[in-house]
């Protein structure tokens, strides 16, 4: 029994590592930087939901979902949505599930997405429900859009209100010691 560390980018690199070494696994923990500078995946409603569209586009239409990811990979002009759908096909060709690969990478696909897939995938209806999730995530997209600018105008008002304090207080307030004295010496006079 042999145990310690390889540094690999996925588990086909771990699979490939130990096969040259003659291993075989038995079990193995991964072991990654969690530190405050580790860049995660940043997905954008808007871009899961057109991702979700055009994955069940290509799965109604035939294709399997090794070629519909590596489709989707291609076409991903975001750098850390391609690695984590290129993670999820290298998953699915080593016998993962559709819904366990997703839910390895939580930061983009949550709870709900995963759990959602995992009953396609066993009703064997996965592209109606890709196709009901991409509705869901863009009615989530327009609602947020209208809420952001919703809060423009008051955000605004309130920013031109915080501007005139600010220079209330530097160019009013700062001369209205001089005009305080002025008044108490004018009140103090005999007239």
């Amino acid at each position: 029994t042999v145990s310690g560390q390889i540094s690999v980018d996925n588990q086909a690199g771990l699979a490939s590592r130990l096969k040259e070494r003659r291993l075989t696994l038995i079990s193995a923990t991964a072991v990654g930087s969690t530190g405050f500078f580790k860049k995660k995946a940043k997905v954008t409603t808007r871009e899961l939901g057109i991702w979700s569209r055009q994955f069940s586009v290509m799965i109604d239409a035939g294709l399997p979902s090794l070629a519909s990811l590596n489709i989707l990979a291609d076409a991903e002009p975001n750098k850390g949505f391609k690695a984590a759908i290129l993670q999820v096909r290298d998953d699915i060709s080593q016998g993962a599930n559709l819904s366990d690969a997703l839910a390895r990478h939580p930061t983009i696909w949550d709870g709900l997405f995963c759990n959602m897939v995992k009953s396609g995938e066993a009703s064997g209806s996965l592209s109606d429900v890709l196709l009901a999730l991409a509705d869901h995530l863009e009615r989530e997209y327009e609602l947020k859009s209208k809420i952001r600018s919703a809060l423009t105008y008051p955000a605004f008002i309130v920013g031109i209100g915080m501007i005139v304090l600010v220079s209330l207080m530097i160019f009013v307030i700062q001369k209205a010691p001089n005009t305080i004295s002025i008044l108490g010496s004018v009140i103090g006079s005999p007239f």
